[in-house]
């Protein structure tokens, strides 16, 4: 049955596969003053290329199943790896293809890249999983979970291109979308960290008032209660910032790297307010919101609208106000 539908896949869109090996042909090179200007390069060409050879190559995945399915043949195996290497070769030819920006210029498209280079990773990867699925010559003829458990991973793999970004700005806009999520869980502690302080607070309050205390009772707070709610209202009002950002600002490898360098800031300052006194903290909370201010410059400069620029500017005056 797992061959049937191997041969199934196989024979299904040939027409669909040759057209796409006909816009995967690589071209001559560019000339040098073209190669070195991002303007020249097509990001939305790109894209339409590899999402042209992932396809290929998941046929290609196919048929050396088929080839090295027991009993195998060697010329079989043989000439399906070569062509699945060709088709590697074409796929990593056009990656480096992408220019390749030093810094976070206007033009720079480092994240698309970066986007890129996942994928690529992840093909080369699962194609040696797939061969190395076939060396066991201890298994069985019957046994081809192995082979096909890899063939389906390298499958989905290819399947995932169709998620490739088109251009710079949608390769940001995509890591946005995992950085607010990393900042909603980062929301959801610090809410949690002042309703346990809250929850201390209460009962040493509760505990003095009805003369309970008890000299072995631990009052000692996680956090305290004041640090807890800067906390909750700084990444809070970051959390407002990242939703402003991603609706209203054009996106670029400088927001990227101002948005990950403030969610590196997050952990930080949330991890130490659970070890540090309330006075060690808030060199911790400025530095945090200078950081912030940094992401507020660079957001200035990527909205155009004057609503948005009043709106970033009073985010930076309230984040200066909760510390004070």
């Amino acid at each position: 049955m797992l061959t049937s539908n191997l041969k199934e896949l196989h024979d299904k869109d040939q027409q669909q596969l040759e057209q796409a090996m006909i816009g995967c042909q690589i071209n001559n090179p560019a000339p040098e003053s073209e190669q070195n200007q991002d303007d020249f390069f097509d990001q939305a060409k790109l894209q339409d290329k590899m999402q042209k050879l992932c396809m290929i190559l998941s046929h290609d995945a196919t048929k050396l199943t088929l080839a090295c399915k027991p009993p195998r043949k060697p010329e079989d195996a043989s000439k399906m790896i070569d062509e699945m290497s060709n088709t590697l070769y074409r796929i990593v030819g056009f990656y480096y293809d992408i220019p390749s920006n030093h810094g976070n210029t206007p033009t720079s498209i480092n994240t698309f890249r970066k986007a890129y280079r996942s994928m690529v990773d992840g093909l080369l990867r699962g194609t040696i999983s797939l061969l190395i699925s076939f060396m066991d010559k201890s298994a069985a003829p019957t046994h081809s979970s192995p082979f096909m458990l890899s063939t389906a991973a390298l499958w989905e793999t290819c399947k995932s291109a169709s998620s490739l970004p088109s251009d710079n700005q949608q390769a940001v806009a995509n890591e946005w979308k995992l950085l607010m999520e990393t900042l909603a869980d980062a929301k959801n502690e610090t809410d949690n960290m002042k309703s346990s302080a809250d929850d201390h607070d209460n009962v040493a309050t509760a505990a003095i008032d009805d003369d309970f205390f008890d000299d072995e009772m631990d009052l000692d707070l996680e956090v305290d209660p004041v640090v807890a709610k800067k906390c909750v209202s700084l990444v809070g009002l970051t959390q407002l910032l990242f939703q402003k950002i991603q609706k209203r600002c054009i996106f670029s490898d400088a927001l990227m790297l101002e948005g990950e360098e403030v969610m590196e800031l997050v952990d930080v300052m949330v991890s130490k307010a659970y070890d540090l006194d309330p006075e060690d903290m808030v060199p911790v909370m400025q530095d945090y919101v200078n950081k912030v201010d940094g992401l507020i410059q660079v957001a200035l400069s990527a909205s155009g609208q004057e609503n948005d620029v009043v709106w970033f500017k009073m985010c930076a005056t309230k984040l200066s106000t909760i510390i004070a």
